[in-house]
């Protein structure tokens, strides 16, 4: 019995209490969606994939354009083009995809979601 004691008592001295294990920190994200447009001027097109990015202080957002001459064609087959460019960016910053909401027959209403860790 008083085996039994003594190792009780010294596997309580040297576990460390349940208190002082110190906790990993939960991972925070900033979010961020990508959508794509054209838009038609003259001989040339413009293509924009916009970015929303969710902040504390609201959405902010930014463009990243191409400008293509017009073959007669609607633009919008084109947007991957923008698209895979602003995709490259945000992939190099750090971020990436986590959901694409899409139409099949429309590449202007596919959007992609992404995450990244917040610093």
């Amino acid at each position: 019995m008083k085996t039994a004691a003594a190792l009780l008592f010294a596997l309580a001295t040297l576990l460390p209490a349940q208190s002082e294990t110190p906790r990993k920190p939960v991972q925070k994200w900033e979010y961020c969606y990508v959508w794509g447009a054209d838009a038609s001027d003259g001989t040339q097109g413009r293509l924009v994939a916009y970015i929303r990015y969710f902040t504390e202080k609201g959405i902010q957002e930014e463009t990243e354009e191409i400008l293509v001459n017009k073959t007669g064609r609607s633009l919008a087959w084109r947007l991957p083009e923008v698209m895979g460019k602003t995709l490259a960016k945000l992939g190099d910053q750090g971020w990436e995809m986590v959901s694409v909401q899409y139409k099949p027959e429309s590449y202007v209403d596919h959007a992609f979601f992404l995450k990244r860790p917040k610093p």
